[in-house]
């Protein structure tokens, strides 16, 4: 799935629902972030809990969905700027590797 359809499928996700605000999906964000560094713990052996891949994996797929719903609530086009900050950072890393 390109990250266009996945954006537009997330729009989809909550049609004819009561939408969130945008404090609403940041803190939702904030809330899924926390999973993924607990998931991260556990798999490290920081908690008490055993961590797994997979579980990680579906926080992470959480933390996507919500950055998703915050760049919808704002028309903010994710494919177009996050090629343009990926092309950045080659540009950035390259200059530093051949210093």
């Amino acid at each position: 799935m390109e990250m266009k359809e996945a954006q537009e499928h997330t729009r989809n996700v909550g049609k004819g629902l009561k939408q969130w605000d945008a404090f609403q999906r940041v803190t939702d964000l904030l809330e899924e972030a926390g999973e993924v560094a607990a998931e991260v713990k556990a798999i490290n052996g920081m908690k008490q809990r055993k961590g797994s891949r997979e579980a990680l994996a579906l926080e992470l797929a959480d933390t996507l969905y919500s950055i998703m719903a915050i760049a919808n609530y704002y028309d903010i086009d994710l494919e177009s700027v996050f090629k343009a900050k990926v092309d950045k950072y080659t540009q950035r890393f390259s200059k530093e590797a051949t210093k």
